[in-house]
């Protein structure tokens, strides 16, 4: 081969520098990262709001937050479950006039239960105040009662986004809230009057103003038509029944778990917890941030390539995790401890062992919504039901033995048990589900 021809075969070789500048300006990874940043929006000022909250009223201040917000992610878990996840499948097969439609009926469906939910957690404010239990939870659950609605608008202005690969419009709404909540929440915290309930009310405000903005600025195509909002709720239901009960009984743990500590050990073995969760929540952005992306990914890889496509996407997601999180577990370990004594002060340094247990349970979860994306985008989310409810039979028996023992490091190895479990349960399903269509496929 001649010199000429040596040359000009290097030059037509990509470089390194042009293949990694080619996957950075990949138009996938892009909407990916801008899903991680937007996420990461989010999860920093969530951070930033339970950092204040314990450093103006220490940890007790900081357990009853957790009591609270455990009860929002409940609420917003059903929501996701019930509309948000049925539209990101459904919307793909719509468009012009029939979207807009569907749109609208996913919009009556979030009143609607907004509604309910608002008056179901008034019950239980009223029921608490009579039977005189949480006497400190109180008034935290009756601004809550006001604030509910506007949280759980925001969350599903976000997943309109999502499901149309709309990354910006997402970001300027979560900054909005950010910019507004941080700084009501400082204007507080200047004067000396932010507690709980001062941080609920500025959530709330900087959701409304932020959610008007979007109505005004988006122009979203929405119509609501009563025969069309009951016809796709009875389809909804039928796909998020399963998702919902899945996700009842595989995120029981979750929600319960900062009362069960509370209930055993106490309001501040629950501001430990949460200090814990709140460090590991600073990682996890990246998983729910991938994970937004992921959801309608992987529906739409599934609808136009079928299960090579979809097997190629988890397959990428599943190592993206493995190697960030991987990263992220042995940091928790050797820093947890340092990490939770300067953030949130001296009072907070038990919380290291926490961290780093949680940090592993992280990525297990990882791994189980990787699968779990898998078997929805096929259609069958009653097959995340089944590996569920062995995980939280996992963990109740894990629960009941370990926190009252060990208290907040309890509650997280009983977690991390359940998580396991449920993700090599939802691997060993999703490898059958793969199997029966790919022979299904061969004999047609």
């Amino acid at each position: 081969m001649s010199t000429v021809a040596v040359k000009n075969e290097v030059l037509a070789t990509p470089s390194l520098v042009q293949r990694i500048r080619a996957l950075v300006m990949h138009p996938v990874l892009q909407k990916a990262g801008l899903s991680v940043f937007d996420q990461a929006l989010v999860s920093g000022t969530s951070f930033f709001t339970s950092v204040l909250i314990g450093r103006a009223g220490g940890e007790e201040a900081l357990g009853i937050y957790a009591l609270a917000w455990s009860i929002v992610l409940f609420l917003r878990g059903v929501q996701e479950q019930l509309i948000s996840g049925p539209y990101m499948i459904y919307c793909r097969k719509k468009t012009g006039r029939r979207l807009a439609r569907y749109a609208g009926s996913s919009l009556a469906h979030q009143l609607s239960l907004v509604s309910l939910t608002s008056v179901g957690l008034a019950v239980a404010a009223l029921g608490l105040y009579y039977t005189s239990t949480y006497p400190t939870l109180q008034p935290v659950l009756m601004v809550l009662v006001g604030a509910l609605p506007f949280f759980l608008l925001r969350e599903f202005v976000r997943h309109i986004e999502f499901a149309h690969f709309r990354m910006p419009v997402a970001i300027v709404l979560d900054a909005s809230v950010a910019f507004i909540q941080i700084g009501l929440m400082l204007l507080f915290a200047w004067y000396e009057m932010l507690t709980v309930t001062t941080a609920f009310l500025a959530m709330a405000v900087s959701c409304l103003v932020a959610c008007c903005g979007w109505w005004i600025a988006a122009q979203f195509p929405l119509t609501i038509n009563q025969a069309a909002v009951v016809k796709d709720w009875r389809r909804n239901w039928g796909f998020g029944k399963w998702a919902l009960a899945s996700q009842l009984v595989g995120c029981t743990a979750i929600y319960v778990m900062p009362w069960v500590v509370a209930a055993s050990r106490g309001e501040a073995a629950t501001g430990v917890f949460a200090a814990g969760s709140t460090l590991v929540g600073l990682a996890n952005m990246f998983v729910i941030g991938l994970s937004n992306y992921l959801s309608p990914k992987a529906a739409e890889a599934y609808a136009d390539g079928g299960l090579t496509e979809l097997k190629s996407v988890l397959w990428k997601t599943a190592g993206l995790f493995t190697v960030t999180l991987g990263a992220f577990c042995v940091f928790a370990t050797i820093g947890g401890q340092l990490a939770a004594a300067f953030v949130y002060g001296d009072s907070f340094s038990a919380a290291g062992p926490v961290v780093a247990i949680l940090s592993v349970n992280m990525w297990a979860g990882a791994m189980s919504i990787t699968i779990g994306n898998g078997l929805w985008a096929m259609h069958r989310p009653a097959a995340n039901f089944r590996a569920d409810v062995f995980a939280l039979i996992s963990v109740m028996i894990a629960t009941v033995i370990l926190v009252p023992m060990f208290g907040a490091i309890g509650a997280a190895v009983s977690m991390l048990i359940g998580q396991f479990m449920d993700a090599t349960i939802r691997l060993a399903i999703l490898r059958g589900v793969m199997h029966e269509i790919a022979s299904r496929q061969e004999a047609a």
